[in-house]
């Protein structure tokens, strides 16, 4: 029987106006930096111009740090699928309140500000042409990347984090590997006690040489997909 809920972090945390307000602020360059900037000419280009196919100014964006941007740009080309309902850990969030089942996360609020600061820092050109690469496979591939989630098929997931792995090695390790070598004693513990927890984590960091399935089975755990 499922006791605990355990997801990525507290999306709650965001109804507070205090702590949207410290997000906005780490979120955004405060000392004269902007994005035109700070990035390569060639790379803001790209940029301004699939901010121009999503509907965005990328003008109105200029202050954001690149991991804001990429949440933005990430929103609004879903939003143009039809993507506008809650996402997976929102539902399931939802769900257990009102099971009235216990919650847990992986990573503190305060990770959370210092991760949304520092993302993309000293490797900004990469971590944009990511963004730009990303964009442009959810729009051409929208339909396959849904259609091999419902089937349960990773090979789709495992080709991004090939690809993820080779081209933007510093992002992947960015918002990957470190993170997923943050959380393997977290879920180790959890199979230590005695509660039932069920754990909910995005796909890139399930598969892959450092995803958290090979981890575990490192640790010595038999994985096996229902």
């Amino acid at each position: 029987k499922l006791e605990i809920l355990v997801t990525e972090s507290d999306g709650s945390k965001l109804e507070d106006p205090e702590n949207l307000k410290k997000l906005q602020k780490v979120s955004l360059y405060m000392d004269g930096k902007s994005l035109k900037n700070i990035l390569d000419l060639e790379v803001y280009y790209e940029l301004d111009s699939v901010c121009k196919q999503n509907e965005l100014d990328l003008l109105r964006m200029d202050k954001y740090k690149p991991l804001m941007v990429l949440i933005t740009l990430a929103y609004q080309a879903n939003k143009k699928f039809g993507v506008v309902a809650d996402g997976v850990e929102t539902h399931f969030t939802k769900k257990a309140v009102n099971d009235s089942k216990s919650l847990l996360y992986l990573e503190s609020f305060e990770e959370i500000l210092n991760f949304f600061d520092k993302a993309g820092e000293g490797n900004e050109n990469e971590f944009i042409h990511y963004l730009i690469n990303n964009i442009a496979e959810i729009s051409k591939g929208f339909d396959e990347m849904v259609r091999t989630l419902k089937d349960g098929s990773s090979a789709l997931i495992i080709s991004q984090i090939e690809e993820l792995t080779h081209n933007y090695p510093a992002t992947y390790k960015l918002l990957v590997a470190d993170r997923n070598k943050n959380w393997i004693p977290q879920l180790d513990s959890f199979l230590k006690t005695p509660e039932v927890e069920f754990v909910l984590l995005g796909a890139l960091h399930l598969h892959g040489p450092d995803g958290v399935l090979q981890q575990m089975k490192n640790l010595g755990y038999k994985v096996e997909q229902l």
